[in-house]
């Protein structure tokens, strides 16, 4: 888990799948099929994924209240 300038909590690919305890084509699943949200880039010729912790919180709010309020 890294900081970015604006002091928010960002997680790398390795982060997420040590949290969700998935494997990474687990995690690639996940997100084609919508049950986790896309990551973003830093920069245009990187391959690193980063997701906001605030983000993905968000998106997992949404899934339980969906669930919650169908």
């Amino acid at each position: 888990m890294r900081e970015d300038n604006m002091g928010k909590l960002v997680l790398r690919k390795s982060d997420i799948m040590k949290m969700l305890s998935i494997s990474e084509s687990t995690l690639k699943r996940k997100i084609k099929a919508g049950d986790l949200p896309k990551p973003f880039k830093v920069g245009k010729n990187t391959s690193a994924n980063l997701w906001r912790a605030n983000d993905l919180q968000r998106f997992f709010d949404s899934k339980a209240n969906q669930t919650t309020n169908p």
